[in-house]
């Protein structure tokens, strides 16, 4: 049996690993790492993903026990990944086999991309990004967006105290 100060690595898809490594040196927080592993997981493999991360391995030890549901991958292999990266334990693992409504499918971005070549023929190409800077406006794009939910939020929440628990100015 393996000390309890050790954490759990068991991954089968090594692609999954080199996610949540990009995810670790894109973003600080977890929860926006949670975001994009999970959305990138979606689009790549299809169905729908979870993420844990658990910050301090120490944590899990021998009276914390958990599952995970036991979905494979079109070609059988297990789509799970537990692993290490930065001094935090990842898990993620597929949850359901039915595709989110928005996903983005390498079919849709190359048709997307053709029709779009098409049409824009006198416009200049994009700028290309390395890796790293990819993974930095993609970062920085789910904190904006989380950050603009959150605001909302909190405007519906004013607006609600404001109006004594309605959720609508009624005319008189």
């Amino acid at each position: 049996m393996a000390p309890a100060h050790i954490a759990l690595s068991n991954c089968p898809m090594s692609s999954i690993r080199q996610i949540v490594q990009r995810a670790a040196l894109a973003a600080k927080d977890p929860a926006t790492q949670m975001q994009m592993i999970r959305r990138i997981l979606e689009d790549v493999n299809g169905g729908t993903w979870g993420v844990l991360i658990v910050r301090d391995p120490m944590l899990v030890s021998q009276e914390v026990h958990w599952t995970i549901p036991d979905h494979v991958n079109p070609d059988g292999t297990p789509a799970f990944c537990l692993t290490v990266t930065r001094g935090w334990q990842y898990n993620v693992f597929k949850t359901g086999t039915e595709d989110i409504p928005d996903r983005v499918t390498i079919e849709d971005f190359i048709s997307k991309m053709r029709h779009s070549d098409v049409r824009q023929t006198s416009k200049t190409s994009p700028t290309k990004l390395t890796v790293t800077e990819f993974d930095a406006r993609l970062a920085q794009a789910i904190d904006r967006e989380r950050k603009r939910r959150k605001t909302a939020t909190k405007r519906k929440e004013m607006l609600s105290i404001i109006n004594g628990g309605k959720d609508s100015i009624e005319k008189t």
